[in-house]
């Protein structure tokens, strides 16, 4: 192991790809992101959004090996923005509650992800089952899913 650690990602960075992307992956809309340097770090060291894009771990790998002309027409076609929507899927152990969320772990943590005072992911073990709970708001607020595994 040489040592070496990229820096972290600007959270405005952050911010801005996963708006561009309509909070999702820009290949298949699953809700839980990692940031893919369409221009790779190792040949440039850069944190332009222009040249970088949302990503699951699901789809990083596979469009890390497409042309960039190709990681490009992904970038400029969303799939959340495109369809209006988002779809994914929370893969999780139910003998514990401990959920892989991208390349991070979340073990007995009940909120997973925060927005204000509202839990956008929350999740507890009731029954011997994992019971999700998701919220999702149109701009307006208007809440448009919830309560799914409930």
């Amino acid at each position: 192991m040489s040592g070496y650690k990229r820096p972290t990602t600007p959270a405005s960075v952050e911010r801005q790809l996963r708006q561009e992307a309509g909070f999702g992956c820009a290949k298949c809309g699953h809700p839980y992101i990692e940031y893919h340097h369409i221009i790779p770090f190792a040949e440039e060291q850069h944190f332009r959004p222009k040249d970088m894009v949302a990503l699951c771990g699901n789809c990083h790998p596979a469009i890390s090996k497409l042309g960039r002309d190709k990681q490009y027409e992904i970038k400029q076609a969303p799939f959340n923005i495109e369809r209006e929507m988002f779809q994914g899927a929370l893969v999780y152990d139910k003998r514990h509650l401990l959920f892989r969320v991208g390349g991070n772990l979340y073990e007995n943590v009940p909120t997973i992800l925060r927005f204000l005072d509202i839990p956008i992911i929350a999740c507890a073990i009731k029954d011997n089952q994992a019971k999700i709970t998701l919220n999702l708001f149109f701009r307006e607020r208007k809440k448009i899913a919830l309560g799914l595994g409930q």
